[in-house]
């Protein structure tokens, strides 16, 4: 082993051993002033600050937010920095969630994301993961391929560890540079990571950096404080003041921004919307629109009874593949990590409930057995862990690196029962047919979706009603993900 890993580690042990507890308790949340948000990053959130200042006292605008990454930001910080948004901007109604999962990196947040991000189809994703896993910069890629967020990427706050400095070296030349030696230098792993690769990764995918490594580094100045003021005893997770400071330094990038260019959120180069009689031209009861996108949302006021049928390219969505996705699986009992973080389908789907049966499930084992079963297809098939497998019914592909319960064992160091139950669900996320629908409250809409996560390109949409008469339909949405995925032939990717 090389000499300098073998001293890096021996001195990350003698951290451990010989100081006392580090979190250091102050009387009260001390003040944050933040540096303001430059132009340039905030017109990366354009779309995001066009949504929360689209509202009304009579029609507030749903706002989505997706929490994604690892287990600094699942901490309670993101959920105040949620509920400060909402106080922010109080004629919108923020829709949240957190999935972060700790000790989530790269390659597995990239495959859960297919359960995740895409079928939620967020507004904002706020996203922070530790690592150099170039699974990272795909993924932030691949959100801005697959919907038409905004994302906010967070650089690594400040943390107790032997090559950790306030004064470290912040030159993405210099570091690149360093970065080159052979072998890699670990003293600058940290600062490198932080300064050039993450946020090459976020300008590559035209993501805002939220650079909280320099915002804890100006408040440690300005208070004259030591790193382990603002983390807890295990030296690295954010305590109560730097869980405030994490939120402090991020509601500048939610409000409003001087500089920024308006926009409206519903007709824009990522949302184009069809309304009123000018757009939403019925025929004897029937409608076609040709549109660009991969997500169709119709947005109503009023019920009818008068179902509408729903065809996409000449075919009901259900006959589309790309209707179809899979949930995440059930936990590995007493844990928060899935069990399975992604299968996939060789034919058409359809919508089903599967359980895999594992046994054998050992930390001396380098692998399992499993059988699979589908509530509607049967029994499908038996796999090991370490190979890859194919149903019978070619409806489930699962890889080895899908499975998530052999790194469970060995990143805790510990058993997990030896045979468990996996469960997971294969849904469609379209409509075939609707009924138009109110909302319970005046000034409110309903928003149904007809298809997502169809391909990026030109499409056809015809509604027909059964009545043949129009229906009250207020709007139809088409969205338009902001950047296109590569050519099969490898071509240079183009972005719009």
């Amino acid at each position: 082993m090389n000499l300098k890993i073998i001293l890096y580690w021996a001195t990350s042990w003698l951290l451990a051993v010989m100081l006392p507890t580090v979190a250091v308790g102050l009387d009260s949340l001390l003040p944050v002033t933040p540096e303001p948000v430059t132009l340039s990053q905030a017109t990366l959130l354009g779309r995001i600050h066009a949504l929360l200042g689209s509202g009304s006292p009579t029609g507030k605008t749903p706002v989505r937010i997706l929490v994604y990454g690892g287990e600094i930001i699942r901490m309670p910080w993101s959920e105040r920095l949620v509920q400060e948004i909402q106080k922010l901007h109080p004629y919108c109604t923020v829709i949240s969630t957190n999935l972060a999962i700790p000790n989530h990196y790269g390659s597995e947040l990239r495959k859960l994301a297919n359960a995740d991000i895409y079928p939620f189809y967020p507004d904002l994703v706020l996203i922070h993961s530790y690592g150099e896993d170039p699974n990272y910069r795909l993924l932030m890629r691949e959100i801005r391929e697959r919907t038409t967020a905004d994302v906010l990427v967070l650089t690594d706050h400040l943390h107790v560890h032997p090559l950790v400095f306030v004064d470290e070296e912040t030159s993405p030349t210099i570091l690149d540079r360093r970065a080159a030696v052979r072998p890699f230098p670990e003293e600058i792993r940290i600062p490198w990571l932080n300064y050039s690769l993450v946020p090459r990764f976020a300008d590559e995918a035209g993501a805002c950096l939220a650079t909280i490594r320099d915002g804890w580094k100006r408040h440690i100045r300005t208070h004259h404080l030591a790193i382990s003021n603002l983390v807890s005893d295990n030296y690295v997770l954010p305590n109560e003041q730097g869980q405030h400071l994490m939120i402090q330094l991020l509601l500048p990038y939610f409000v409003p921004i001087s500089g920024l260019a308006p926009e409206d959120p519903w007709n824009s180069a990522r949302v184009t919307s069809y309304s009123g009689n000018d757009d939403l031209r019925w025929n004897q009861g029937r409608l076609r629109i040709e549109f660009t996108g991969n997500r169709v949302e119709v947005i109503t006021d009023t019920t009818s009874n008068d179902p509408v049928t729903v065809l996409l390219d000449g075919k009901p969505p259900s006959d589309h593949p790309s209707q179809y996705g899979v949930t995440r699986s059930s936990l590995i009992p007493g844990s928060d990590w899935p069990a399975l973080l992604n299968s996939q389908s060789a034919i058409s789907l359809r919508e089903e409930s599967w359980t895999a049966s594992l046994d054998g499930v050992r930390t001396n084992s380098p692998y399992f057995t499993f059988k699979l079963l589908g509530s509607k297809t049967g029994p499908d098939g038996e796999g090991r862990s370490d190979r890859e497998f194919r149903s019978a019914s070619g409806r489930v592909l699962i890889s080895p690196d899908d499975w998530n319960v052999m790194r469970f064992m060995a990143q805790h160091r510990r058993a997990v029962p030896e045979s468990m139950a996996v469960r997971w669900e294969t849904v469609f996320h379209g409509r075939d047919e609707f009924r138009p629908a109110a909302a319970s409250a005046p000034g409110e809409f309903v928003t149904t979706v007809l298809a997502t996560g169809l391909s990026n390109q030109s499409h056809v949409l015809e509604l027909a009603t059964r009545s043949g008469r129009p229906s009250p339909i207020r709007a139809i949405r088409f969205y338009r993900p902001p950047l296109s995925p590569p050519p099969v032939s490898g071509k240079k990717r183009n972005s719009r």
